[in-house]
């Protein structure tokens, strides 16, 4: 049997967080997730990145906030002439984003951007790059303190810059990424109660009474703020969390698609198919060659 590999990360369980830069890098490190958000930057290189059930190109500069337990690596294709590929990162603890601190005018931009980042994560352009990428560098120079100082200064330049979303509960970019560009409170609450309900029979009634609205003014305000009808949403939503454990588990078909909220193999199968353009199966099957042996784990 095969799992994805868990990292256990160097970060120390009483700092804040963990830096380190690898000058040439080979990217060779295979599938894995681990508790923490990651912020890693890569240059002088192309290839492939996957971020949970997605896969994506990038290029030769690539900066990423990825989630909490989100599957992630890189995928070297090819390395920019007389150049080494560099790998920057930084790791944080998952629950930082909830101290109190956060809720404070001067933080709140930097707590709302890792609550989206919980979501999948999120790419930078390359004007921030260029921005964060000669910081990332001078961090493990500081001392101490001076280190926690850069350290929050990007963090907020991250918050304060265009970016773009990775929502791995739902495949369809442009929705997820207007939902949670919304700010708003009540969409937020949708969102929120979705992803704990999924599983369950989730009725616009629901949602309507969840808010404060009537379903059909639910149904309008939601379609405004998402692009997208409620159920529409809800569909995708379960079907990428099904996706997540045809790649991260073992689980049979069928016990996905029940953990998901499908009522029936059929259907589910059917739907799947409409989404992602391949049956669960041979979805599954895509990312075996991106999976280690148990052997290889750590513990």
């Amino acid at each position: 049997m095969k799992y994805a590999l868990r990292e256990i990360t160097p970060r120390e369980s009483n700092s804040l967080f963990y830096a380190t830069n690898y000058p040439k890098n080979k990217m060779d490190f295979p599938l894995h997730f681990h508790n923490e958000f990651e912020l890693s930057l890569a240059l002088n290189a192309r290839g492939k990145r996957i971020t949970g059930n997605r896969v994506e190109p990038f290029k030769e500069k690539d900066l990423i906030l990825i989630g909490p337990n989100v599957l992630h690596c890189y995928k070297q294709e090819e390395v920019l002439p007389d150049r080494h590929c560099e790998i920057s990162i930084i790791q944080f603890d998952k629950g930082m984003y909830q101290l109190p601190i956060f809720s404070t005018t001067q933080l709140i931009h930097i707590r709302d951007m890792c609550m989206m980042a919980m979501r999948g994560g999120i790419i930078f352009p390359e004007r921030t790059i260029d921005i964060i990428a000669p910081k990332l560098s001078r961090l493990t120079k500081k001392d101490e303190f001076e280190e926690v100082l850069l350290f929050f200064e990007i963090l907020n330049d991250l918050a304060c810059s265009e970016k773009r979303y990775i929502d791995i509960t739902n495949q369809t970019q442009d929705a997820g990424t207007i939902a949670l560009k919304s700010q708003s409170r009540r969409i937020n609450k949708i969102l929120n109660f979705i992803e704990m309900n999924y599983a369950n029979k989730i009725t616009l009634d629901d949602i309507s009474q969840l808010i404060g609205m009537s379903p059909s003014a639910t149904s309008r305000f939601f379609k405004t703020k998402t692009k997208n009808n409620f159920n529409y949403y809800l569909t995708n939503h379960r079907i990428g969390k099904a996706a997540q454990m045809l790649t991260e588990t073992e689980k049979f078909i069928s016990e996905i698609c029940y953990s998901c909220g499908f009522n029936n193999i059929s259907n589910f199968n059917m739907v799947f198919k409409k989404k992602k353009n391949c049956t669960p199966n041979e979805y599954r099957m895509k990312y075996k060659s991106s999976i280690v042996p148990k052997t290889d784990m750590h513990e």
